[in-house]
């Protein structure tokens, strides 16, 4: 399976079923009991929490970038337009010398002011696309037995060795605010890394992340808890007729990880409700539905397919700018 995460722009998903966590307080227990939620019969993925307590204080890779920023800037894409004004990045860092692993990530400053933005959506921030696990994509791995050996341990520590890699290529983006997102399977990894982030911050003499939230779009989190979500989902619309369903639908497309599925995941967690649920609008309209949980925003997009920002841009940009702003997204209604 292919996994390409958007370190920092915000592609949520669905009628956005979105997580999104603030990193303050007791940052590492709201993480745990996020990724620790699932109720399903397959614990071996989540383990891997327990297994790298072991390994937080030992040093990792970390190779020599001197001139390798430079050398990843991109003059122009292949048929890109004309009047492009933002500097851009693309290429290799190496997670693994020994094993001669590394991962492809693309770059994009913002073309407002990068040196004040955080690392995140590329309007308002600066965003990393970083491909893995190796065997993916661009990302590769020169020992074939890589291969066979992929899962969520190593990939949540690729990810990490990558990061501070990067940071040593690019040093000026050391003490940015930092957030993670992904979508759908991103209810494992993107929790799982932001753990292990917060847990080598406390224990590491290395390069500290300034994690500072993560969004999860449709997060795809305990297997039964989704299920059970989607066949509710499956059996509501089955049971209306072809006519009723396109009236009432307003392409809430989704039948993957619905709200529903969402909506049951996150009452797992048992959190007090700060912000009742109530809707949020963009553009004169009602972009969708928000409620504030302590630690924890879950946000709808009204319309939106599987990825939002390609059914419905403008909310997208809203919501993620206003996570980015530390903000429930806008209540107060122009009519």
């Amino acid at each position: 399976m292919k996994v390409t995460i958007k370190y920092l722009l915000l592609v949520l998903s669905y009628y956005f079923t979105t997580f999104l966590i603030s990193c303050k307080g007791n940052q590492i227990s709201n993480l745990n009991r996020l990724i620790e939620s699932r109720k399903s019969p397959h614990p071996e993925s989540w383990a891997l929490l327990n297994d790298q307590e072991d390994s937080h204080n030992s040093p990792v890779y970390v190779g020599s970038q001197k001139g390798m920023m430079q050398s990843d800037k991109i003059n122009a894409l292949p048929g890109q337009p004309e009047g492009v004004d933002f500097d851009q990045y693309a290429g290799y860092v190496t997670v693994d010398p020994i094993a001669d692993r590394a991962l492809f990530y693309y770059f994009v400053e913002s073309p407002q002011n990068p040196s004040d933005k955080p690392l995140e959506n590329f309007a308002v921030a600066n965003v990393i696309f970083l491909e893995f696990p190796a065997g993916v994509g661009f990302s590769y791995s020169n020992d074939s037995s890589d291969h066979t050996k992929v899962g969520d341990k190593r990939t949540t520590k690729d990810s990490y060795v990558f990061h501070i890699n990067w940071l040593e290529r690019f040093p000026q983006y050391k003490r940015r605010d930092f957030f993670i997102t992904g979508e759908s399977y991103a209810g494992h990894y993107v929790p799982q890394l932001a753990y292990y982030i917060l847990s080598r911050n406390k224990n590491t003499n290395q390069t500290v992340i300034n994690l500072k939230g993560i969004a999860i779009g449709n997060a795809w989190i305990d297997d039964a808890i989704c299920m059970k979500g989607m066949f509710d989902y499956l059996w509501t619309h089955a049971l209306n007729s072809d006519e009723t369903d396109e009236g009432i639908n307003n392409g809430d497309t989704d039948g993957r990880v619905p709200v529903t599925s969402s909506r049951y995941a996150i009452k797992t967690l048992e959190l007090p409700v700060e912000t009742a649920w109530r809707p949020w609008y963009s553009n004169s309209e009602v972009g969708g539905y928000v409620v504030g949980y302590k630690g924890v925003v879950f946000t709808t997009v009204r319309g939106a397919g599987h990825t939002v920002p390609s059914y419905q841009p403008e909310r997208a940009l809203t919501m993620i700018t206003s996570f980015l702003n530390g903000k429930l997204p806008p209540d107060v209604s122009p009519f």
